[in-house]
This record gives C-alpha cells, structure tokens and sequence, in this order.
C-alpha cells in the first residue's frame, strides 16, 4: 500500500507479483495433499483472502502504470467473484470496457 500510495506503480506491481507465487505456492502445497487437516483448510482459506486483496493491488498498480489492457484483461474475471472489491471492480470494469 506504501508503494501504491507513493506513486510507485513498478516497484508496487513487483513486490505483488513475487507475493502472489509466494502465497500460490503454499496453497498448491496445501490443495495438493490427500488428507486435509483443520488447519490445512484454514490455510487455504487465508490465502485464498491474501490472493484475493493483492489481485486487488495488482490492478491499482496497473492502473498506476497506465497498463488498461491488462486491468481489463484481470478485471473480467476478478469483477465476479466475491469479496470486498467486487463492487468497485465491477463498476471499474464497465469504465473500461
């Protein structure tokens, strides 16, 4: 958010970016076994909220970059699902489109 909020969209978009494979990783790793503790589930849960918030400052970063066929590209699915941003991404969306 610092980053965002300092006007610096590359440094922004990389430091997401490296945060998202860190965090798909894990999950894989946790979707990947057999048999699923409690706190596997909820492992995957958080992370699942984690990708969710940093594909919403993936395209605050895009958008800073001036990269709108990329934010349209993210928007066409992230605009569906659910959470916090679904709303403003949605509304974005039509914007852009």
């Amino acid at each position: 958010m610092k980053l965002l909020n300092d006007s610096q969209y590359d440094e922004a978009l990389i430091l997401v970016d490296s945060l998202r494979i860190v965090y798909r990783s894990e999950d894989s790793l946790v979707l990947a076994k057999k048999i699923k503790t409690e706190e596997d589930v909820y492992v995957h849960e958080c992370d699942s909220i984690v990708l969710y918030q940093l594909e919403w400052l993936r395209i605050q970063s895009l958008i800073g970059q001036k990269k709108y066929n990329e934010v349209r590209e993210s928007l066409e699915q992230y605009r569906l699902q659910e959470g916090d941003y679904r709303d403003k991404a949605d509304s974005l969306w039509m914007l852009l489109r």
